[in-house]
């Protein structure tokens, strides 16, 4: 498969709420216009929507992989520094949650 291809894919994949949501909205759409498919053979306007919505997906992946190769996307991470965060960075990171642990112990231990 082409490396494209795949990451158009990929991006259709990654929106299946999106595409989940637009599956609604066409049934919905089929259900105003009166469609109430009770035999086999009336199934063909699902059918249709079903391809229609794949074609729709995958537009809409091409066009959010389109967007990132514009800034510069191509297909891979880009490489983090070798080195990792600093002391300082980790304890900027910690103090948060440590406040918050804190916090909690401190209200458990007024509450008993």
């Amino acid at each position: 498969m082409p490396r494209v291809f795949v990451a158009i894919t990929g991006s259709m994949m990654r929106y299946a709420e999106v595409i989940t949501g637009e599956m609604r909205r066409m049934r919905i759409a089929r259900q105003s216009r009166g469609y109430e498919p009770r035999w086999m053979w009336q199934s063909k306007a699902v059918a249709s929507s079903a391809g229609a919505l794949f074609v729709r997906s995958f537009e809409r992946g091409e066009r959010v992989y389109l967007a990132m190769a514009s800034r510069g996307y191509d297909g891979s991470l880009p490489a983090l520094d070798e080195h990792g965060a600093s002391r300082l960075e980790w304890v900027a990171a910690m103090t948060v949650p440590a406040v918050a642990t804190l916090t909690a112990i401190l209200a458990l231990g007024l509450a008993a």
